[in-house]
Order: C-alpha cells, then sequence, then structure tokens
C-alpha cells in the first residue's frame, strides 16, 4: 500500500495534525519540510497597545 505524500496546507488545527501524525496519515518529516518552507511574515506584523481596566 502507497502512502501519498500529505498536505499540510488544509491542517492547521494542532490536534489534527497531531492525530494525523498518530494514526500515520501524516509523517513529521513532510510537516517539518512545510513549516520550514512558509515565508517569514513577521515584518507585516504591527504593534498593538491594550488598556486593560481592572474592575
Amino acid at each position: 500500500m502507497d502512502k501519498k505524500k500529505s498536505d499540510c496546507r488544509d491542517d492547521r488545527d494542532r490536534r489534527i495534525v497531531a492525530q494525523k501524525i498518530l494514526r500515520g496519515e501524516m509523517a513529521e518529516k513532510d510537516l517539518r519540510e512545510y513549516l520550514s518552507d512558509l515565508p517569514d511574515c513577521s515584518e507585516n506584523a504591527e504593534t498593538i497597545s491594550v488598556n486593560i481596566k481592572e474592575r
């Protein structure tokens, strides 16, 4: 039985990814490769300030 390479793009929830890895539907290696190929978008982040009122 051939396992096709799992596509990680649709699995954004860590719990689903963890379940797929445990079931053998996704390899940790494939997940690491996918994550390493993601672009670094940290330069697009904006700083926000939040004022928290205590009651």
